[in-house]
């Protein structure tokens, strides 16, 4: 059975990865397989980033807050 890919579709069911890789589905459900691992990565890749970047721009203030007492208690305060 084939099945043609629709515009926009990203997940391949059995039928088209068949259709696809002419019979050989073994080695197109391990591509589509290898697909789904490296999505997951990624995601996986952003959530880190994003929480790094949110523990780095806490510090930044933390520093900030810090300069400015310093500062402040120095007589140097210039805000």
């Amino acid at each position: 059975m084939t099945k043609d890919l629709r515009p926009g579709c990203t997940r391949l069911d059995d039928a088209t990865l068949e259709a696809v890789s002419g019979g050989g589905k073994g080695a197109a459900l391990l591509f589509r397989d290898i697909g789904r691992i490296i999505g997951r990565l990624f995601r996986s890749g952003e959530k880190v980033v994003s929480t790094a970047t949110r523990q780095i721009d806490r510090t930044d203030r933390k520093i900030d807050a810090i300069h400015d007492q310093v500062s402040q208690r120095a007589g140097t305060h210039t805000s």
